[in-house]
């Protein structure tokens, strides 16, 4: 039994009033899925594709076939019966229903694996101004850093917005930054959007290459 990516019920927050977000949006790595998707060529003959595979379907069906291989640290991998740092013994009272026994443990491997997984990745990256530990991770295609999801979700909606035609002031609308109607709030706003897109740019440039997330 693999538990899903950084799935829980205190996750999934709405930032652009665009419907409630799947709780897996919290993880750094669907975020990784959504830039790597936006590549120009990204395809077939991409270098990349041999590893990550086709990116129009399902990220969680993508994520269940190909999570363990790109990100996982080099180690144990799934729930034993023995107690060490990286297992989990669960205990199960037989009077429950095989229902409410299975229930009971997804939840609590989802909650468990969270907390695991993001303990393991601030040990290995300082959080400081986004940078890199000394600590190198082992995985096939680490994390750059320890980004903050609502930035990541933040620019590559604003370079979605900008790629429908949407001009800066219309994007500034749309985050609520435009305080007023006045040239001078315009021009402030068009630097923030000018910004966000520079990064959003340099996320894109970068992931096409396997590194996420740098600007």
């Amino acid at each position: 039994m693999r538990a899903r990516p950084i799935e829980s019920e205190f996750f999934g927050v709405d930032w652009f009033g665009a419907g409630p977000y799947p709780s897996w949006t919290r993880s750094p790595y669907y975020w990784w899925y959504e830039y790597l998707k936006r590549v120009k060529g990204y395809g077939p003959k991409h270098p990349l594709y041999k590893d990550f595979g086709d990116l129009t379907g399902d990220f969680m069906e993508w994520w269940d076939n190909n999570a363990e291989r790109l990100f996982a640290e080099p180690g144990i991998s799934r729930v034993t019966g023995n107690r060490t740092k990286k297992e989990l013994i669960l205990t199960i009272p037989l009077t429950l229903t095989l229902r409410d026994a299975t229930f009971q443990i997804n939840r609590m491997l989802k909650r468990e694996h969270y907390s695991f997984f993001y303990s393991q990745l601030l040990e290995k990256k300082k959080t400081r101004k986004g940078r890199k530990s000394p600590k190198k991770s082992k995985a096939k295609y680490p994390l750059y850093v320890t980004p903050v999801i609502h930035g990541l979700q933040k620019v590559l909606k604003v370079y979605d917005w900008k790629q429908e035609g949407l001009t800066h002031v219309e994007i500034a609308r749309k985050l609520k930054i435009l305080n007023d109607e006045t040239e001078y709030s315009k021009r402030k706003a068009r630097i923030s959007v000018s910004r966000d897109l520079k990064h959003a740019k340099g996320y894109l440039k970068n992931v096409e290459k396997g590194v996420f997330p740098k600007k």
